[in-house]
C-alpha cells in the first residue's frame, strides 16, 4: 500500500519536474545549435571585417 502511494507521488513530481524543465530551460538542444550558429556567425564577422564595438 506505502509503495503504491510512493510510485504514485514519484510519477506526479517526474511530471512536474518536466513542465518545470521546459519553462526554465525550453528545448534545449535547438537552444544549444542556435547560441552556436551566433557565436560561428560573430566569429566569421570578427574573422572578415576585424574589431568593431558593435559584435
Amino acid at each position: 500500500f506505502l509503495m503504491s502511494i510512493l510510485t504514485a507521488k514519484l510519477k506526479d513530481l517526474k511530471r512536474e519536474l518536466k513542465v518545470w524543465n521546459w519553462q526554465v530551460f525550453g528545448e534545449l538542444k535547438l537552444n544549444i545549435t542556435k547560441a552556436s550558429e551566433k557565436v560561428l556567425s560573430r566569429q566569421e564577422r570578427l574573422t572578415n571585417e576585424g574589431f568593431s564595438d558593435s559584435l
